[in-house]
């Protein structure tokens, strides 16, 4: 799992955003339960899609989040920002 979280992370630094989101889902698809680890893959996938400009794929991440966690990070500014708007 942190293999692949090490590469998505790489693919992101080189702006290969779709490889990166590629690898953070399938990581996801692995982890059933949705601890601390699977939080940061998730946000992680998240900004990605922010970056690709995909704001509601992006959402939909941190809304996952947000209903297990709402003080993660930024995660709650980011959905009221999103509904704010």
């Amino acid at each position: 799992m942190q293999s692949i979280s090490y590469l998505a992370k790489c693919f992101a630094a080189r702006g290969m955003n779709e490889l990166a989101a590629r690898k953070l889902q399938e990581a996801l698809k692995e982890k059933l339960s949705f601890d601390d680890e699977k939080k940061e893959l998730t946000y992680m996938l998240g900004t990605i899609f922010e970056k690709m400009d995909k704001k509601a794929e992006a959402m939909e991440q941190f809304m996952a989040i947000y209903e297990v966690d709402i003080g993660y990070k930024d995660v709650e500014k980011k959905v009221n920002e999103h509904y704010a708007s």
